[in-house]
């Protein structure tokens, strides 16, 4: 899948054989748009496929599902099990839904991918928690925005 693979369940069902594919409304609600797929046996979206009215392709791309990446961590480690470190992180409270978050992205890097840790906070306050609450905190999310070249 590449920036310019159709927004399309069809299009992307043809990439995810064995999982179900629903366009569903997205809650950043119009013009965004998604697509989730589901796995036989997992009915929460392991895949989201993002798009906008505008565009004609998918923008990125939210896995949720463990092992899906190679050479990515796991889903589910504690970021104490990753290189990632505590320092490189950012709170995501002005996120809706994500506000008990954090996240950590190379600095720099706008095609980089996004690594998402549920603190168990409910709310940061705009502020990294001590270093063991992050230490404990667990990756459920691994993001890229879909880059057009050229």
């Amino acid at each position: 899948m590449t920036a310019d693979t159709p927004f399309d369940v069809a299009a992307l069902a043809a990439f995810l054989p064995g999982y179900d594919l629903a366009e569903t409304p997205s809650p950043d609600g119009l013009p965004f748009r998604q697509i989730v797929a589901t796995g036989l046996l997992e009915c929460r979206p392991l895949l989201i496929f993002l798009g906008h009215a505008d565009v004609p392709t998918i923008t990125g791309v939210r896995v949720r599902e463990p092992g899906r990446i190679p050479n990515a961590w796991m889903i589910g480690s504690r970021m104490d099990e990753t290189l990632i470190k505590p320092e490189d992180c950012f709170t995501a409270q002005d996120v809706p839904g994500r506000e008990g978050h954090v996240f950590a992205r190379e600095a720099g890097q706008l095609t980089a991918p996004v690594y998402w840790f549920d603190t168990g906070l409910a709310n940061t306050g705009g502020v990294l928690p001590d270093p063991d609450t992050l230490k404990a905190s667990t990756l459920y999310e691994i993001s890229w925005v879909a880059w057009k070249q050229g």
